[in-house]
């Protein structure tokens, strides 16, 4: 028995667009998140305000949040693992300006950022 044409475009249709579902939720998860990238042990310091031969000592002495060790040992540190160190550095030294906030006097400031990839 021969399928009319249009019977079997639709079902070619309904197979490409199953294999096409298929395909986008394998490379984009419905539940899919971005996640902030690790910093390395320079650029913790430089946000916390210490030297990074600080950060060091401080890993080494298991001190404060302990960072990923990747190869070659290069420690990396999340956000949540720096305002830990913050709140660590602020609370042996306060208002040393370690954990920053606004002060009364200071008007509030609204930043937009907006980055178009190009192609």
């Amino acid at each position: 028995m021969d399928l009319a044409v249009d019977d079997i475009i639709a079902s070619d249709g309904r197979n490409l667009s199953m294999q096409l579902r298929a395909l986008r939720e394998s490379l984009f998860p419905p539940l899919a998140q971005k996640t902030l990238r690790r910093f390395s042990s320079g650029e913790a310091a430089k946000l916390v305000g210490v030297t990074d031969g600080y950060l060091r000592q401080l890993s080494l002495a298991g001190e404060g949040p302990l960072p990923e060790v990747g190869t070659a040992g290069r420690r990396s540190y999340t956000l949540a693992q720096i305002n830990g160190l913050r709140a660590m550095m602020e609370a042996s030294r306060p208002g040393k300006g370690f954990v920053r906030h606004r002060q009364n006097d200071e008007a509030l400031q609204v930043l937009a950022v907006v980055n178009f990839k190009g192609g």
